[in-house]
């Protein structure tokens, strides 16, 4: 298991339901910063995860989840204006 999911694991063992969700979206929060701060292979590296998706599939999902976000940016840029 990762650093991150049990991190939200052992809080969500130990608080309110509350304080849980909150401490889990900083955790998530702080890794997915983490995440889009390394070159896209090598964040793709760090998730990959015996059994799961491979270097190569994560490394399209992390180029389409930053794609995503940049667009919601420049949406809300638009908007904003």
């Amino acid at each position: 298991m990762s650093n991150m999911v049990q991190d939200i694991v052992n809080l969500a063992a130990s608080q309110p339901k509350e304080a849980a969700l909150t401490a889990a979206a900083s955790i998530f929060a702080a890794a997915r910063a983490r995440r889009d701060s390394l070159p896209v292979r090598q964040a793709a590296i760090e998730a990959h995860v015996p059994g799961g998706l491979s270097v190569e599939d994560l490394m399209v999902l992390i180029t389409q989840q930053r794609e995503r976000a940049r667009t919601v940016k420049r949406q809300c840029r638009t908007a904003a204006a």
